[in-house]
């Protein structure tokens, strides 16, 4: 089990976001991690794609409902840049 991006705590629930690097950055403040932190994290993020460990009650922070998307063979919830939609 790993922890939470946010808060630490153990948690085995996920949520992917795709996008671009400031839609990335824009969801993990809004569920908690300051700005440097946040900065920090997308500039490691490699694609349009990226899987960051989130617990229940973090995601619940998040205006956006999960999954926002369905995303074909997705096996987690997907959070996505408007744009970023087919």
């Amino acid at each position: 089990m790993t922890t939470c991006i946010v808060c630490y705590r153990p948690s085995d629930t996920a949520l992917a976001v795709i996008g671009e690097p400031d839609w990335h950055q824009v969801f993990l403040e809004v569920l908690g991690l300051p700005d440097d932190e946040a900065k920090a994290v997308v500039a490691s993020v490699t694609g349009w794609q990226q899987t960051y460990v989130v617990c229940a009650a973090c995601a619940s922070k998040s205006p956006f409902p999960a999954p926002v998307r369905a995303v074909q063979d997705a096996s987690i919830p997907v959070v996505a840049q408007p744009a970023a939609q087919a």
